[in-house]
This record gives C-alpha cells, sequence and structure tokens, in this order.
C-alpha cells in the first residue's frame, strides 16, 4: 500500500465525502463521526510496516499538550515509514515536559508537535523544544496563528510536515541521525 497524503485543496473523494458529513451535523454527532472515522482508519495506517533499525527513531511525532487529533500523526508516521524513514508517535496531549525528555533519550533528528487548533498550540512547548536540540516542526493548522520563535519549522498541515520532515532529515547534522 502506497499512502498519498492529500492536499489540502484537492483532498481524496472519501476524505471530502466524511468532512461533508461532518459539516452538515450537529456538533454531538459531527464528533462521533470523526472519532469513527479516525477508529477506522488509524489501525490501517499503524499496521503499514515500520523500519526496523537499532538506532532511534530519526522523527518523535507528538500532539500538542492539550491536542486530541492523532490521526495526523499517523498518517505522517505511515507516509515516512514507506520511505525507510523510522518515528515513534507518542500520541495525544504529550505534555512539553515529557515530549522534552522523549526527545532527549530519543535523540531524533526531527521533531513535530502537531496543534489541530488555535486552542491547543501554546508556542511555549515549541519554545521549550528548541532547546533539545532537534529540528522542531510546529505542525497543523493550529499554530499558524502563534507567535512562535523564528527558529520553529511551521507547516500548516500534514502535506507539507512531511515535506519539511524529509527535508530536514537530508539536512540535518550526522550527529543527530
Amino acid at each position: 500500500m502506497r499512502i498519498v497524503v492529500p492536499d489540502p485543496g484537492g483532498t481524496s473523494p472519501l476524505v471530502r465525502s466524511v468532512w461533508t458529513i461532518l459539516s452538515r451535523s450537529d456538533a454531538a454527532a459531527a464528533v462521533i463521526a470523526e472519532r469513527l472515522f479516525t477508529q477506522t482508519v488509524s489501525p490501517i495506517l499503524t499496521a503499514i510496516r515500520r523500519p526496523h533499525d537499532r538506532a532511534s527513531a530519526q522523527v518523535l511525532l507528538a500532539c500538542a499538550a492539550e491536542e486530541h487529533h492523532t490521526l495526523p500523526l499517523d498518517v505522517l508516521a505511515a507516509a515516512l515509514a514507506e520511505d525507510g524513514i523510522s518515528s515513534c508517535v507518542l500520541g495525544a496531549r504529550v505534555p512539553s515536559q515529557a515530549l522534552a525528555t522523549a526527545a532527549g533519550r530519543l535523540r531524533p533528528a526531527v521533531v513535530a508537535a502537531w496543534s489541530q487548533t488555535r486552542d491547543t498550540a501554546d508556542p511555549r512547548q515549541i519554545t521549550a523544544l528548541l532547546t533539545a536540540g532537534p529540528a522542531m516542526i510546529a505542525a497543523g493548522p493550529g499554530w499558524t496563528s502563534a507567535a512562535l520563535p523564528t527558529s520553529a519549522n511551521l507547516s500548516s498541515n500534514v502535506a507539507a510536515a512531511l515535506t519539511q520532515t524529509r527535508t530536514l532529515l537530508r539536512t540535518s547534522p550526522p550527529t543527530q541521525r
């Protein structure tokens, strides 16, 4: 299976249909539909064979401290795996200190923190990680209006985060790999 990360302007018919249904639903029904969609798609993405590498993960993926949307991380991890790039997904609601500790222990070349909404985008989380050493990506639409440090990389969607991760891996110092 080949993961095709959709361009936000050209989303696949399946995803477009789901989001159309969600937008017509009341708030409670939309939350239920979104969770059912995520619970259906996530196992497929996590079943994609990951690179077996004795070295630690090249990319560390996590949701922002108050973020619950993990599907974008699963998509990123699956697409990276297809490129032979190892990753570690920490999941939802990862506190800043936990993410910094994981980055220090795993020593990835790239760390990406996903935020779906402005409410979950706390720039302090990105700032705290910039001192850890790896390249930092503030990934997701939640970060677009956040006051981020200039040394942080911003990717407003999954496709951009994937492209930026690949670029950063090609240009990261060998000591970080």
